[in-house]
């Protein structure tokens, strides 16, 4: 969706004709398979996890925990009627159908759950924070050593190919990738050089150094405006873009342009510890609910999230010698995408 969203400007006739600027919908057009052809995957999935000697009921559990997933998380999904995957509360009860068509005897009661704990006991939970995280407000990319600040109210979320942010409205973008450049002159040259975009002024907030100006360009939804600077640092150039539909880009042209006069280099002394987060698997030796546990075992995560980890509501209540997981370690202060 991001790759697209931002080929409605740099990208060509073929992202531009995909490209959706206000709701970031271009991921549509990789929804390949229909509703039924999901639908017939999970009941499929049912035949494959019985004859693998799990019992297919629990197949259920997964979609109560993406319905959880969906609760907590908020916003970013698409209408079920445009998705391909039936939304997981539709997949929970056709599951109940499901489970009727199954040949009997599939699956063992001997599973046991204690050796999959053992499994991911220490693994990685979440994001490696060294790819970038935010913080108060701020994207720290360690790797990389460079900062940025959020505008004010957006939402920021990292990818592998680029950070972006979006305001409540969802009618503007904010982005940094970086660019396929030897500088910072050359990558504006090569930007403002495209086919359908023009060059229509200066553009003074941009970090010192920096070389860009303000662009308007046409896409398949119509005119935008925006601004564009190049920065370098660490041998790399970097693109900060942000573009809105023509009329509104003036409204948010201060809160992007103080997000790009914001970026600059930061040390490893700065950043302080940087460690991922991992998952820790405690056995309990007294009955408590999940909410008692959270506060005797604190997480570096949300309690919501710990909820999440352990598929249960937050007044689960669990008894001597259950294993419960939780969330340890990771960058103080800084917040799961």
């Amino acid at each position: 969706q991001i790759g697209l969203t931002l080929g409605m400007v740099l990208g060509g006739p073929q992202a531009q004709r995909y490209g959706d600027l206000v709701n970031l919908a271009g991921g549509l057009m990789f929804l390949k398979f229909s509703r039924d052809d999901e639908s017939q995957a999970d009941e499929l999935g049912l035949r494959y996890i019985g004859r693998s000697g799990y019992p297919p009921q629990a197949m259920g559990n997964v979609f109560t925990l993406l319905s959880r997933v969906s609760r907590v998380e908020q916003g970013g999904r698409v209408p079920q009627w445009l998705a391909t995957h039936p939304d997981p509360e539709s997949r929970l009860k056709m599951m109940q159908t499901y489970y009727a068509r199954l040949p009997s005897g599939l699956g063992s009661e001997g599973w046991r759950r204690e050796p999959l704990l053992r499994v991911i006991d220490d693994s990685i939970y979440g994001p490696d924070p060294s790819q970038g995280f935010f913080r108060n407000g701020v994207f720290y990319h360690p790797e990389l050593g460079f900062a940025v600040e959020t505008p004010r109210g957006w939402k920021g979320i990292n990818q592998r190919q680029a950070v972006v942010w979006q305001p409540r409205e969802k009618d503007a973008i904010f982005a940094l990738t970086l660019a396929n450049a030897r500088s910072a002159r050359a990558a504006a040259e090569q930007f403002f050089g495209q086919q359908g975009v023009q060059s229509v002024g200066n553009w003074p907030l941009q970090p010192s150094g920096a070389i860009g100006g303000q662009f308007a360009a046409n896409t398949q939804q119509g005119p935008v405006a925006g601004a564009v600077t190049f920065a370098e640092a660490g041998g790399k150039v970097y693109q900060l873009l942000g573009f809105a539909p023509q009329g509104a880009f003036r409204q948010y042209a201060e809160e992007i342009g103080g997000a790009m006069r914001s970026f600059h280099r930061v040390s490893s002394r700065e950043l302080g510890r940087v460690e991922p987060w991992r998952i820790d698997v405690v056995k309990i030796d007294a009955p408590m609910t999940l909410r008692d546990f959270d506060r005797r075992y604190p997480s570096t995560v949300p309690v919501e999230r710990v909820a999440l980890l352990n598929n249960a509501e937050l007044d689960t209540r669990y008894v001597a010698g259950d294993e419960l997981k939780r969330v340890v370690g990771g960058v103080p202060g800084a917040e799961l995408e």
